[in-house]
């Protein structure tokens, strides 16, 4: 008897923003993503977005403005992540005040 795989979106993964410079503050938009992900059927079916590190590194990068940055998903094992969307998202860095 096979394993029993099944796919599901997890909707409302808070993004978090690392790397934030000393004496900045960026904000993430959107401030949630969804992902598509695929596993056993027994856990993908408890999957909630509290399951999944979603964040964005802006590098220490000083610079105030706005930039698209690339979302990195950690997943719990036995879980492959099959798309992130959206896939990159918008952080706005400005002078902390």
């Amino acid at each position: 008897m096979g394993r029993l795989f099944g796919t599901d979106g997890v909707r409302g993964v808070r993004v978090e923003v690392r790397n934030v410079p000393p004496g900045a503050v960026a904000e993430v938009d959107p401030r949630t993503i969804q992902v598509q992900v695929q596993g056993p059927i027994s856990v993908v079916s408890r999957l909630g977005p509290q399951d999944f590190l979603a964040r964005v590194d802006v590098n220490g990068d000083v610079q105030e403005g706005r930039r698209r940055v690339k979302v990195i998903i950690e997943a719990p094992r036995q879980i492959e992540v099959l798309a992130v969307m959206p896939a990159e998202v918008v952080v706005t860095v400005r002078k902390g005040g």
